[in-house]
């Protein structure tokens, strides 16, 4: 919805993007530190079911397998 050049502020009423894909979906999130080796142990065996839920009325949206952590720096 935009060219290279354009400016873009964060008061524009103009959507920049549409999703015109909602299965398969990611879902980026924060995990505490301590949590990463439970979390890395299990995702490493295939064990790790997610839910991503709203966050207005926690109704469940979807249910998938963890396939990838990301440390950031």
């Amino acid at each position: 919805m935009i060219d290279a050049g354009n400016i873009v502020q964060t008061t524009d009423t103009a959507a920049l993007v549409v999703v015109t894909q909602i299965e398969p979906i990611s879902v980026l999130f924060t995990l505490p530190e301590d949590d990463f080796g439970v979390v890395n142990k299990q995702m490493a065996a295939g064990q790790l079911t997610v839910t991503a839920s709203s966050r207005a009325d926690n109704k469940v949206l979807g249910q998938g397998t963890l396939l990838l952590i990301k440390q950031s720096n």
